[in-house]
């Protein structure tokens, strides 16, 4: 193998890397990345638990 195509190579994986990274970067500004958005069963299981919990928590307080 030649030096230079070794060193195109090297190159072309570099611009492929940079370009994988430049798409996550846009993705996470377009917000695609966001735990808010992501509406997977567990978290937003999890986040009615911590408000049924509060609640009940306010209204013990308002029975006393």
């Amino acid at each position: 193998m030649s030096l230079w195509v070794w060193l195109l190579e090297i190159v072309w994986r570099g611009l492929d890397i940079l370009l994988h990274l430049w798409r996550i970067d846009r993705e996470m500004r377009e917000g695609k990345w966001d735990d808010d958005t992501d509406d997977t069963s567990d978290s937003s299981r999890a986040c009615r638990q911590r408000s049924c919990r509060a609640r009940r928590l306010t209204r013990r307080r308002g029975t006393r």
